[in-house]
């Protein structure tokens, strides 16, 4: 867990995480980017909340869950999506604070 690492600039996700956890990435301000690699099938409610620094996330479609909240607090943040459309066990608020429209069928 990095919580609160405010000062952290860069994240590798290892490709062989399969869940990112609760809160996993919250308050890591710092960080503009963040893809998430194809291992990972579960992303846990608020695993990247109040990113206020977050710009960009690409996500797999091995991820078939995503909890609530995953991007709440980051306002500018444009989320690629491999997937064309929201998976049936992807939350309805995943990234409800998010204004910027999500890119579905994006390519890394």
């Amino acid at each position: 867990m990095f919580i609160d690492c405010i000062n952290l600039l860069e994240v590798n996700i290892p490709s062989n995480v399969k869940i990112i956890d609760w809160r996993a990435f919250r308050n890591c301000d710092s960080i503009t980017k963040i893809e998430i690699p194809s291992s990972v099938e579960t992303i846990e409610d608020e695993a990247f909340g109040r990113m206020a620094g977050l710009r960009y996330v690409y996500i797999p479609s091995s991820v078939k869950k995503v909890g609530k909240d995953v991007f709440e607090g980051s306002p500018d943040l444009v989320i690629h999506c491999e997937d064309p459309t929201k998976k049936k066990g992807w939350s309805t608020q995943f990234a409800r604070y998010v204004l910027n429209p999500i890119q579905w069928g994006s390519e890394k």
